[in-house]
């Protein structure tokens, strides 16, 4: 995946424009945009698993 495919996926998962999560990723590094997928990615597996048990 690329850094705009992950900025594009935090942007839209976290309701934030993807201007906005660029700024936060120039202010706070790369490995900063990393931390934030994975903490989406989290939050829509975590999500998808209420929806299916509900």
């Amino acid at each position: 995946m690329t850094q705009l495919q992950k900025i594009r996926f935090v942007a839209e998962s976290s309701n934030h424009s993807m201007a906005t999560i660029m700024a936060m990723v120039e202010a706070n590094g790369e490995s900063y945009l990393d931390r934030l997928y994975m903490i989406e990615c989290s939050k829509a597996n975590d999500q998808s698993f209420e929806l299916q048990y509900q």
